[in-house]
């Protein structure tokens, strides 16, 4: 259920933005609301559905730091999330 809130809150953002894209004029006030209801939308459900211990990183807000180097492929760094102890690779390009 949460995840069907996500990508209805993800829907509206998406929305609001290409209103504020394709009219200059008056497209402020709607882009507002929907941005605003969306991301209320998103916050809840994410909340919900995360189960980290810090309340920002169930939202999507990580503190990551870098730890390390991957053994196996050198353009891979590893980081880990000061929080909640989440850990992530990311390829770096040159």
């Amino acid at each position: 259920m949460f995840r069907k809130i996500e990508a209805i809150a993800i829907a509206l953002i998406f929305i609001g933005f290409l209103l504020w894209v394709s009219s200059s004029r008056f497209s402020f006030v709607p882009f507002s609301i929907l941005a605003a209801i969306g991301l209320t939308l998103l916050v809840i459900a994410r909340s919900r559905t995360q189960r980290h211990g810090s309340f920002l990183c169930r939202i999507g807000f990580h503190k990551n730091k870098h730890i390390g180097w991957d053994d196996e492929m050198k353009s891979v760094a590893i980081y880990q999330c000061e929080r909640c102890g989440r850990t992530k690779k990311v390829m770096k390009t040159v």
